[in-house]
């Protein structure tokens, strides 16, 4: 009996032996990561990860298999890693103390940093379970449009959004795994829910509907003209831009008047009425020579207007309801309140003129209430 107990005891652990794989972790599993100099890996733009540490040294070793085994199953972010003692050059990073450090970069400087091996540990536990919420990206969120005209950086992204609309649940994963990949300066958000003033919002953010989010394309806090607010337009974008930096390499595209489609009226008995508060409408066709004159600035303007609501005709593509007789020429800039033209501009000359004083500072809305 002894022996078969003894037999099953040598067989149990052979099988035990042979169906766990116990590998030690290896950095050359990693050798196409691996910095062969500081300089190679300090200055990448977009948001990502850097682990330092010495080979031949026992803090390095005690959590090599933890880290190595992290990024193994991470692929939030991109990571590198640089061996201190066989890199060539010194780091840039002056902040950078001690090994084994990981160091999160984002716009090409020292992010968040967490040396010796509890910190590293503490990192590997929080990325480990890391779910990406509109609540990770928290100091990026604004509220207000002021706060928009104040960011100085050449060009980034605002993402508009209400956490409700079901264009917003079709793209919020990918809009959040993508904007964590890029810099904190890249990328801010608005929830639709958290606006201060909302009346103060420009018209590509305020006639937004509830079931369309904003991207949108700003440079030193003014619009470009980009705008994506379809789930498929979103994900285009974001496909075209991938891991290349906002930045770089991506040319801002004229207006057109595709850009202000969902403020278009597609009738004749909107005009006039589409609101009661004051507000313009521009009558234009585009294959009228004279609108073509007043086309590239008359869109900048409307794209920078913030000040009252305005509304597109377009007389080549509406053929419901009756046409008001005023509505007989284009191109025609009109002034309405309370369901009555105010003032009205007729022909590329006058809207010309109007666009030139709006562009001045000479055009107080206010007068016309």
């Amino acid at each position: 009996m002894k022996k078969i107990l003894l037999f099953l005891v040598i067989t149990i652990t052979i099988f035990l032996s042979s169906c766990v794989v116990n590998e030690d972790e290896s950095y050359d599993d990693f050798k196409l990561l691996q910095a062969k100099k500081y300089s190679d890996v300090e200055s990448f733009d977009n948001k990502y990860i850097i682990y330092y540490y010495d080979s031949t040294s026992d803090l390095s070793n005690e959590i090599k298999d933890e880290i190595l085994d992290f990024f193994y199953n991470f692929d939030l972010l991109d990571f590198y890693l640089v061996d201190v003692n066989e890199a060539d050059g010194v780091t840039s990073l002056t902040e950078l103390k001690y090994t084994p450090s990981v160091v999160i970069m984002s716009s090409q400087k020292l992010s968040e940093v967490y040396s010796g091996v509890e910190e590293i540990r503490e990192f590997i536990t929080e990325y480990s379970n890391l779910e990406l919420d509109y609540d990770a990206f928290v100091n990026q969120h604004i509220t207000t449009y002021q706060e928009i005209q104040n960011i100085s950086n050449d060009v980034f992204i605002l993402y508009y959004y209400d956490e409700s609309c079901s264009t917003c649940v079709e793209v919020k994963d990918t809009i959040l795994e993508w904007a964590f990949t890029k810099n904190i300066e890249d990328i801010y958000f608005m929830n639709k829910s958290d606006v201060v003033s909302t009346e103060e919002l420009p018209m590509y953010l305020n006639t937004s509907g509830n079931d369309s989010p904003v991207l949108v394309v700003l440079n030193y806090g003014e619009a470009t003209g980009e705008y994506y607010s379809t789930a498929e337009s979103i994900f285009e974008y974001i496909e075209q831009i991938g891991n290349n930096a906002i930045s770089s390499g991506y040319e801002v595209r004229e207006l057109d008047y595709s850009d202000f489609e969902s403020i278009h009226l597609y009738t004749y008995d909107e005009a006039k009425t589409v609101t009661l508060d004051l507000h313009i409408e521009y009558f234009y066709s585009p294959t009228c020579s004279h609108c073509q004159l007043v086309k590239e600035d008359l869109l900048l303007m409307f794209n920078d207007l913030d000040e009252i609501p305005f509304y597109f005709l377009d007389a080549s593509s509406i053929s419901l309801g009756t046409r008001p007789e005023e509505y007989n020429a284009t191109p025609i800039i009109f002034i309405i309140k309370d369901g009555e033209i105010v003032t009205q501009f007729r022909g590329s000359v006058e809207v010309g003129n109007f666009i030139d004083d709006y562009n001045n500072g000479l055009i107080d809305f206010s007068q016309y209430e």
